[in-house]
């Protein structure tokens, strides 16, 4: 019995300070952001690996820890965020941006195969809920305006991939609207974490393609680091 609550306390602990190393490690690479180079370059390069394998670790640690299933659909998702995360520390570099670009589409695949187990089927969704794919495609569309201008040869691969961010987003939302959520503990941490990744890859794109603006990366990292870390939470409740 002894032995028994001293391993749940040991979780317990070893979960907590993952939660901590993730939110500290990602503090200090937010505040790397405004730093001048090269010590920002040495801030990125010394934070920014560790952001999605301590994400991971505690997601572990804490469904053991609740005695809950570990999501691996959600797992293999955040591992790849961490190669697009290693990828994009060279983002002027294309190969590396279409490598950082893969991964995190396939991630974002993982996401809304995940999503749409939890509800079973569509049929436990309401008939109205429908009607919000109308805001999904305006946002496509004046997205897509916004930038089609600059992106040439990158034209279709973000187009495939912001179809594809924004139907993770609309699926996040019929998750917390349907009748059956399946291991999802927190609906609405999916949909949050959906829209922190659009804020993110918008202010990304329009970092790499149209016109950066001061300090903007740490925003974008604010946000992207807010979304993996909803998801991850809607299934620990």
């Amino acid at each position: 019995m002894l032995d028994e609550c001293y391993s749940v306390n040991s979780s317990v602990a070893l979960s907590t300070v993952f939660l901590v190393l993730f939110f500290a490690c990602s503090a200090v690479h937010v505040v790397g952001e405004f730093l001048e180079d090269p010590k920002k370059q040495r801030v990125h390069f010394a934070s920014k690996p560790f952001l999605m394998p301590l994400l991971i670790v505690y997601y572990y640690t804490s469904a053991i820890e609740a005695g809950f299933n570990v999501n691996v659909l959600i797992a293999f998702g955040v591992a790849l965020g961490f190669v697009g995360d290693v990828s994009l520390l060279w983002p002027k570099k294309q190969a590396f941006f279409i490598v950082g670009l893969f991964a995190f589409l396939l991630g974002h695949v993982l996401y809304v195969v995940a999503f749409i187990s939890a509800m079973n089927a569509f049929s436990t969704v309401p008939w109205w809920f429908y009607f919000t794919a109308i805001g999904f495609m305006g946002y496509f569309y004046v997205s897509f305006r916004l930038f089609r201008p600059y992106l040439k040869e990158m034209l279709v691969p973000v187009a495939v991939y912001l179809t594809l961010l924004l139907t993770m987003s609309f699926i996040a939302l019929a998750v917390v609207v349907s009748a059956t959520v399946g291991n999802v503990r927190q609906p609405w941490y999916l949909f949050l974490g959906s829209l922190s990744f659009i804020a993110s890859d918008s202010l990304l794109a329009n970092q790499i393609f149209r016109k950066p603006f001061k300090y903007d990366q740490a925003i974008i990292m604010i946000t992207y680091i807010l979304a993996q870390f909803f998801i991850v939470q809607a299934y620990l409740g």
